[in-house]
């Protein structure tokens, strides 16, 4: 039997039906664990199968809508100035 096709425990989804589920590559899914953002249990130590609690798309979903996003283009008031001069394309042409 392979380790690809034993159930997971009813509490738990394996990283293929948790991917099926969840509409993500496998690929997204490690980045997510990587960035602390998906819930997960490795009972084997590291290197063995991961497991997600059935809700862990809810908590998913959770932890994205608690944290306010960062707005997509930076204000006027909240653009860092850069030392050096500036670009003469920059600068209003002189009239004279």
């Amino acid at each position: 039997m392979s380790s690809g096709s034993t159930p997971a425990t009813p509490q738990h989804l394996t990283l293929q039906e948790f991917s099926a589920i969840s509409r993500l590559s496998p690929s997204t899914i490690h980045r997510l664990i990587k960035a602390g953002k998906i819930p997960f249990v490795q009972p084997a130590g590291k290197g063995g199968k991961l497991l997600f609690p059935l809700n862990a798309i809810e908590l998913m979903a959770t932890r994205t809508l608690d944290r306010p996003s960062a707005p997509a283009v930076a204000s006027g008031d909240d653009c860092v100035r850069l030392s050096g001069p500036r670009p003469k394309w920059t600068q209003a042409p002189k009239r004279g």
